[in-house]
Parts: structure tokens; sequence; C-alpha cells
């Protein structure tokens, strides 16, 4: 019994060394396992204040850099004229960004000198020199008479004279281009002023209610004319005139004579047709005409112009006709008989001359 007391004592004690032992292995890892960890977290450290001092670094270079650029661009701005920065800051106040972007770096006489980047820059000594200017009482009133007028994008800064709309009106056709005219004449479109709500201005009260606002701003707008014709234009080069003039009649109780048919009409009609537009004109010879005078007078000059054919290639017909005329479309003879004006077009019509098909033909 003392034997196996003194094992179990033994055993007891072991144990209580292997727990010691454990323990003390247990807290070595530990302490190698927070040194390891500390020792990457100062590493971290390390990494985290080096990477802000290069930002820093890198930061106060390139505000050194943009230092020097705006300072580079400031001087820029001083050496131009005041003609040039005139122009300049009106180019800007009435262009969008972009356009006075292309414009001074393609169209201005400063096109070699700025590059894209230093758009910004210039903007931004505009905009300085727009706040440190004074401002004079001449100029105030200036401003209280400009406006800006927006043609399709463009947009374009004008100065009024004077209120009405006589004045806006010549401003706004100072501020088209020519591709502006080329259009309103080939599409018959005439120019209209509307407001930023799209209302008409037509009159002085409307101009003079628009200028009361701040910055003004007026919108060309295009409307066709409602007569205009716009079908295709034929040039006629060669064209046969016939002018029926019946200026003296058999009953002068009924009907006086016209001395101004045979004096003036045929005068003015023959000067025009046959010496300036070098058309071939034939007229009556004789002042007075029948019913049946005037019929062989038409077909005599069908025969004699061989117009059935249309030998000498005409390439248009007028027909004339002076004299009294009736109700109903009806011309009177000189032997008091009528004849109606229908019949004398169904002569030419394209049943009855088919060569003159197609062919545009006048009746005055």
């Amino acid at each position: 019994e003392e034997e196996e007391e003194e094992e179990e004592e033994e055993e007891e004690e072991e144990n209580e060394e292997k727990k010691v032992s454990g323990n003390k292995a247990k807290k070595s890892f530990k302490k190698k396992h927070l040194q390891v960890k500390k020792t990457m977290v100062d590493k971290k450290g390390r990494l985290k204040m080096l990477s802000c001092v290069f930002y820093f670094i890198f930061s106060c270079l390139h505000l050194i850099y943009i230092c020097e650029k705006y300072s580079k661009l400031m001087r820029w701005w001083k050496e131009r004229e005041e003609k040039d920065k005139t122009k300049v800051i009106e180019k800007c106040k009435t262009l969008s960004n972009e356009q006075f972007k292309q414009w001074l770096l393609n169209e201005s006489k400063w096109k070699n000198e700025i590059t894209k980047d230093d758009i910004d820059s210039i903007l931004f000594s505009i905009d300085v020199h727009l706040a440190l200017t004074p401002v004079s009482q001449d100029s105030k009133e200036e401003e209280k008479l400009t406006a800006y007028v927006i043609v399709d994008e463009r947009k374009k800064l004008i100065k009024m004279k004077e209120l009405t709309f006589e004045e806006l009106l010549r401003q706004s056709y100072n501020c088209l281009e020519w591709k502006d005219i080329q259009k309103m004449r080939n599409e018959y479109l005439k120019l209209e002023l509307i407001n930023k709500k799209d209302d008409i201005i037509d009159s002085d009260e409307d101009v003079k209610r628009e200028f009361k606002k701040s910055q003004p701003s007026f919108k060309i707008i295009w409307s066709p004319f409602q007569s205009m014709i716009t079908e295709k234009t034929k040039t006629i080069k060669n064209a046969l005139v016939v002018m029926i003039a019946i200026s003296e009649y058999n009953d002068n109780t009924k009907w006086n004579n016209l001395p101004n048919v045979k004096e003036k009409d045929v005068k003015n009609f023959e000067q025009l047709f046959q010496k300036e537009l070098n058309y071939e004109f034939e007229c009556n010879q004789s002042p007075k005409m029948t019913k049946a005078d005037l019929r062989s007078f038409l077909s005599e000059s069908i025969i004699n112009h061989k117009l059935h054919k249309n030998i000498k290639k005409y390439d248009g017909l007028i027909i004339i006709i002076c004299g009294y005329g009736e109700k109903g479309n009806m011309l009177m003879t000189s032997d008091g008989k009528l004849i109606s004006i229908d019949e004398i077009r169904k002569i030419f019509n394209c049943h009855e001359m088919d060569s003159f098909k197609d062919f545009p033909k006048i009746f005055i």
C-alpha cells in the first residue's frame, strides 16, 4: 500500500511538472506571436508614413507647377493690349466654353502660343480681370443696351442704339452669316424673334419689356412666307408672243375706241418681249378685228409659225388680249360680236397642239 501511495504521489508530481512545462510553452508561443505581430504593425506604419510623405511632396510639386503656370498666363494676359483684351472678353461672353476654346486654338492670332491646357488658366485670368476692373457709369449705361441674339447654335452679343423693334431687327440681321442668307433665299424663309419663353417679339413695347430683365436674350427662328411659290421654275428663252389688239369699233355710240391700245399697249409689249427678251412678236396690223378676222388671224399665226410641228423650237407661248370684255370671260370684237376667251385658249391646248405639250402657256 505504501508503495502504491508513493507511485501515485510520483505520478501526481510528474503531471504537475508537465502542466507547468506546458504553460511555459504556451506563454513562450504567445510572446513570440505578439513580437511578430508588433513587427508587422511597425512595418505597415512605416509604409503608410512613407506614402503620406510621398503624396505630400507630389502635391507640393503639383501646386508649384500650377502656380507657375497661372503666373505665366497672368503675365501673358497683362501683356495683351486693351483692344485685344476687349475682343477676348467679348468672345468669352458670347461663345460657349467649347466654342471659345476652338476660337482661341484655331482662329485667334495667338493660336500658335496657346495649348488646350491653357484654356482654364485664361478663363481664370479673365474672371480676375473682370472682378478687379472698376465699371464706369458709361459702361453701366452701355450694358443696359446690350443683349444676346441666338442664331441656331451661335450666340452673339449686340449693342442697341435705341430700344426699338426696328433697331433689334437691324442688329439681328447683322448677326447672320452668309449661310443664313442662302438658307432664307433657297427655302423662302423670313426671320422672326422670340424671347426665352418662346413669345414672339414684334413691337417696341415687347423690346422695352425684355430689356427690363437682367441679361435679355433673343432667339432667331425661321418662318416660311405664306404666299411664296415654292414650285420649280422654268426659264423661257425662245417664246412666241401673239397679241390681239382691238382698239376701234364699228358702233361708237355703244363702244368708244381705245386709242391707248394701239399707241401705248402694243408699243410697250413689243418693246418688252421683242427688243428686251428677244422673243418673236406678232400682232394684228389693223386696229379693227371682226369675229371672223380674229379667227383667221389665229389660224394664220398657227400656219405661218408651223406650230403643229413646232419647227422653230419654241419653248413657250404668250397670248395677249386687249379690248373690251363682257361678263362670262368674253371678248368684244369690232363688229359687236362676242368670242369666248376659253375658245381662244382651247386652240392652243395640248389636245389641239400636241407639239406644245408641257410647255408654259401664258394668257395676259
